[in-house]
């Protein structure tokens, strides 16, 4: 059997510009250009490649585009800082509260009230949180945002910046699904609102020239509808031509169906076909769908453009055996083969309507592909401006506890009664620790006595005293320098960092 799979031209140049509207960029495989050649298996092998891309997408579940488990972290974080620079007082009261206890016996509702019920449930996350500070981080970080610091208005504006990019990127996650792709990947291939093929997948009653077109009969009635009848069009057999074992599209054949609106067979045989293209070609991710998409357009278009048969006649998709005009009922003999004819309008081939609805499906892709790069991208913005928040906001810490410091270093010296009282006041709380070294010893106070419970306590006094007020404090003095090594807590880091 031969293959008449390509002849000189005859169309015009418009004709070419109007079949080739996909991008020079694109893989098309072309159709093989040897007349004399004869037929093998897998005569439709080029083209099916490419549409098996497309059966193996189409099977893909829907998936939302990926919100990074960073990028969560990071918006609660933004949500949480912006709200304790909005509103501070109100988080710090809430937080003060006791169980059982609610915020309208605490105080009442006030006209500017922030944490109202749009805010409630990040309010109390915010004052859990505050809740849950060691007391001292608490005071360094509502001192500072209680501060005329120019930092506090830096963190602010970042952390509100923070949260609207964050907020964007999660609800953009739908601009990175497949699921529109796969819309129109099912229209195309099954015709809308169908996602399988069935037995009435054919229209007609007189079987498989009037499904798959003829040129002599008309366009294909069936095949122009769904890629799915197409393929079966180009690749199964039926009970009269293209048998004993057809094929045209693998090497490994595809059953007989009856071509007609009954469509005996038609379910199993595009199953057969689906576990072909599951080991002939790729399955295609989100980021590789465009590239698919397009090669498969490509390879239609070029085929329905190659002229084919002794007129010779575009507008066929598949290859036909040398001599006479496009007959596609499956047989071998001249102008004839397993193939779809859609015929032309002048020199530009007719194209068949699940064409179109790869172009939108196509289009779809591009969206979410950009979307899914760009989101790539977005994230590590985010990152980075975490950062900068994390080191602003602590940095802010710091300078407020520096400044807090100098103050206190700058105040002048006790009046010596201002001392004695207050001596006298250590040494009183100090007495009421006799008898107990471990209370006397946890209230910093001096234990004159052996191991046993049974001694003096003291206030401690000179450099003693001067090392049991500092104790456990996050000051670190050297010389006159102003510098300070703050220990933070780790919920504190929590804080800034995650």
């Amino acid at each position: 059997m031969q293959q008449s799979r390509s002849r000189t031209p005859t169309c015009s140049k418009n004709c070419t510009l109007k079949a080739l509207f996909i991008t020079v960029a694109t893989l098309i495989l072309a159709p093989k250009t040897s007349d004399a050649a004869a037929a093998t298996a897998g005569s439709n092998s080029a083209v099916f490649q490419h549409l098996c891309t497309l059966v193996n997408a189409v099977t893909e579940v829907e998936k939302v585009g990926d919100v990074p488990a960073t990028v969560t972290q990071i918006h609660a974080i933004a949500e949480r800082t912006a709200l304790i620079f909005r509103a501070a007082k109100e988080l710090e009261e809430l937080a003060a509260q006791t169980p059982g206890t609610t915020k309208k016996e605490v105080a009442p509702k006030k006209p500017n009230t922030i944490c109202t019920e749009r805010l409630k449930d990040a309010c109390d996350k915010a004052a859990t949180y505050l809740k849950q500070m060691m007391p001292q981080d608490r005071q360094h970080l509502l001192a500072f945002v209680a501060s005329s610091d120019p930092t506090v208005q830096l963190v602010n504006d970042t952390a509100n910046s923070l949260l609207l990019k964050t907020s964007n990127f999660i609800a953009d996650a739908k601009k990175r699904s497949n699921k529109e792709v796969l819309k129109h990947l099912r229209t195309a291939l099954y015709s809308e609102g169908k996602d399988s093929v069935t037995n009435a997948i054919f229209t007609a009653t007189s079987g498989r020239t009037s499904e798959c077109g003829s040129q002599s009969g008309g366009a294909a009635k069936g095949a122009k509808n769904n890629l799915a009848a197409t393929l079966l069009c180009l690749c199964a057999g039926d009970s009269t031509n293209c048998q004993p074992r057809c094929q045209t599209c693998d090497n490994e054949a595809v059953p007989a169906v009856t071509f007609n609106k009954n469509g005996n067979d038609a379910a199993s045989a595009f199953e057969k076909i689906r576990t072909i293209c599951k080991r002939r070609a790729e399955t295609p991710t989100l980021s590789r769908l465009p590239q698919a998409i397009a090669a498969a357009i490509g390879a239609v278009t070029a085929d329905l453009a190659a002229p084919k048969g002794d007129n010779p006649d575009v507008g066929t998709i598949g290859g036909i055996t040398t001599g006479g005009r496009p007959d596609c009922d499956g047989s071998s003999t001249a102008g004839k083969g397993a193939c779809v004819y859609l015929g032309a309008n002048g020199d530009a081939p007719n194209k068949p309507t699940w064409l179109d609805e790869l172009t939108q499906a196509l289009l779809a892709a591009q969206t979410a592909a950009k979307a899914e790069l760009d989101s790539t991208a977005q994230a590590a913005h985010i990152e980075g401006i975490n950062t900068t928040l994390a080191l602003a906001l602590l940095n802010g810490i710091y300078q407020t506890q520096a400044n807090s410091r100098q103050q206190t270093h700058q105040e002048a010296p006790q009046h010596p009664r201002e001392h004695m009282a207050n001596s006298a006041k250590t040494q009183k709380e100090c007495e009421q620790h006799k008898g107990n070294k471990t209370a006397c010893t946890e209230a910093k106070c001096k234990w004159k006595g052996g191991d046993d419970e049974k001694g003096e306590c003291e206030a401690k006094g000179g450099e003693d005293g001067v090392k049991a007020a500092n104790d456990g404090k996050s000051t670190n003095t050297t010389g006159n320098s102003n510098s300070f090594a703050i220990k933070t807590s780790p919920l504190l880091l929590a804080f800034l960092l995650f």
